[in-house]
């Protein structure tokens, strides 16, 4: 990489483009698809950040694209063979999803295949934690498209306040709020949290009791009350 900084300047951006696309992109793809993901066996992933390095050059979509196709599987792959093993811990494989949560560079941290690849890890952890095995379900739907979307001209952007009336329960406060910022709202399968059903609020896990809406607070991985312009915001909306 050191090599190549200085010809930044002299090769057009589409040469340089194109020569790290067939020189140095497969080399990457190459490292993040053998890494070691065992803990135990690499305990400092020294490849995970020589790949990341190259940020900068390599384009964040371009990077994206490579660790969700490359790391992300394996990385899904281990989580839930981890998880289910008989003897597992469940604090040091939380433990290990924060650590891999915090390795994401912001560059590339709110591609949507990013995020929804650590939310399948996180949903992973919480099923397994109420005893159900997941590694055996149906494979995952294909991953969206890694480039984000533009965001919106700032005079498109919806209002953060959501129209009310007494007559409206909380539930469809939220089904309104979820329409109005084209969010998924839906029940997840087999969850519930104290015999009340989890659902999907865009990428958050929620569930409502007595009027309150309690969310999965990712960093804890326990739940809380949470207020809707909060629950906006960690669902991505702006």
């Amino acid at each position: 990489m050191a090599i190549l900084k200085p010809w930044c300047g002299v090769w057009t951006p589409a040469t340089m483009s194109a020569f790290l696309a067939q020189n140095v992109v497969p080399k990457l793809e190459k490292c993040l698809d053998t890494m070691n993901l065992n803990p135990r066996e690499n305990k400092k992933y020294e490849e995970w950040y020589a790949c990341m390095s190259w940020m900068g050059m390599i384009s964040p979509d371009t990077m994206a694209s490579i660790v969700t196709k490359y790391f992300f599987p394996r990385w899904y792959a281990a989580l839930c063979h981890w998880l289910d093993s008989p003897r597992v811990i469940l604090n040091e494989v939380k433990l290990w999803y924060r650590e891999w949560d915090q390795r994401i560079p912001p560059q590339i941290r709110d591609f949507p295949t990013i995020k929804e690849n650590l939310r399948r890890g996180m949903v992973a952890l919480m099923e397994s934690s109420q005893g159900l095995r997941v590694s055996s379900g149906p494979p995952p739907p294909p991953l969206a498209q890694a480039v984000p979307p533009p965001p919106p001209p700032v005079a498109m952007r919806p209002n953060m306040g959501v129209p009310m009336n007494s007559h409206m329960s909380l539930k469809e406060v939220l089904e309104r709020m979820a329409a109005q910022h084209d969010l998924t709202h839906i029940p997840q399968r087999d969850r519930l949290k104290e015999g009340r059903q989890v659902y999907w609020f865009g990428t958050q896990s929620i569930y409502l009791d007595r009027n309150i809406v309690y969310v999965l607070d990712t960093q804890t991985f326990s739940w809380r009350p949470v207020g809707m312009e909060e629950l906006l915001q960690l669902a991505g909306v702006k």
